[in-house]
């Protein structure tokens, strides 16, 4: 069993050279927070087209396929200072975030075990354990050590829920513990909760904006134990409605095919190209085909 002690590796100091005068630094270099998770399906590589598309002002902000969160720590890096409500169905993922919100500190002496220990038995040692036995803190730097140790930076779990992502033969592993810091700030304003997409409807209200990244059809799927089918499309859609009858703007990712063309055929769409760079095989990463579908 791994074990957290008071006498584990110090945590990195973490200083703001942002608190001296600022007549002392003729060119202030800011710093944003950025994903620290490896997601399959993020919106990195959309982020261009989704600050064109997406709405120059509104109230409050929804993302209910949380993921990464490249989108959100966008916005946020982009001046937005609103409510966020983030929400993901994978409940070790909302713990996460919430560690990090809360106690980073803590995310960081943890994960300073997982560095110090690191290696392939170790890490299937790790891997086998229940995170519903962790603390907040332990799922944290848990999901981060297996997300950066594990093959090809891939989160999958299997039909129980646990994560089974092969060992990813790498010598060192490290973290960004400064971003850490940063991400801990730019979730400040953020209402993190665990649950079904369709929770967005319980807080968006008129003048708000979503965005909506779901599993696409065909694609990866094993975020969650449960996967995402037809019905799950279907009730999108019916999210989608809800939304434009409460005068919610949104943006809804997704692939391009015919089947997601016709269900969105009352809404906007527009095609856009994303690089794709996390897959067991090689043929399977490249640009593919994606939509943005929208409400206005």
């Amino acid at each position: 069993m791994i074990e957290y002690t008071d006498t584990d590796t110090e945590i990195e100091t973490i200083t703001d050279n942002n608190t001296a005068e600022p007549n002392f630094f003729p060119e202030v270099q800011t710093y944003s927070a950025k994903p620290f998770l490896k997601w399959a399906g993020g919106k990195r590589q959309l982020l261009p087209a989704l600050q064109t598309y997406r709405p120059k002002d509104f109230n409050n902000y929804h993302e209910p396929f949380l993921g990464g969160g490249a989108h959100f720590f966008d916005l946020h890096s982009n001046g937005f200072k609103g409510i966020s409500y983030l929400c993901d169905f994978n409940e070790e993922l909302v713990r996460t975030y919430s560690a990090i919100m809360s106690t980073p500190a803590s995310v960081l002496k943890c994960f300073n075990v997982h560095i110090a220990c690191h290696s392939q038995p170790y890490f299937h040692e790790l891997r086998s354990l229940d995170y519903r036995d962790l603390t907040n803190a332990e799922v944290a730097a848990r999901m981060i050590y297996l997300n950066k140790a594990g093959f090809n930076g891939l989160y999958k779990v299997n039909k129980q829920g646990m994560f089974n992502t092969a060992w990813g033969y790498r010598d060192r592993i490290s973290i960004d513990s400064f971003n850490l810091f940063q991400v801990s700030s730019a979730l400040e304003n953020a209402v993190i909760s665990q649950g079904d997409f369709g929770n967005v409807l319980e807080n968006a209200q008129d003048g708000d904006f979503a965005l909506l990244d779901p599993p696409y059809p065909n694609g990866f799927t094993q975020y969650t134990s449960v996967g995402f089918d037809e019905t799950d499309q279907y009730r999108l859609h019916e999210v989608c409605d809800e939304l434009t009858n409460r005068n919610v703007s949104f943006i809804q990712t997704n692939a391009d095919c015919d089947y997601i063309r016709d269900l969105y055929s009352d809404f906007e769409i527009v095609p856009v190209e994303a690089r794709r760079n996390i897959n067991c095989k090689g043929y399977g990463r490249g640009k593919v085909g994606e939509v943005l579908i929208m409400n206005y």
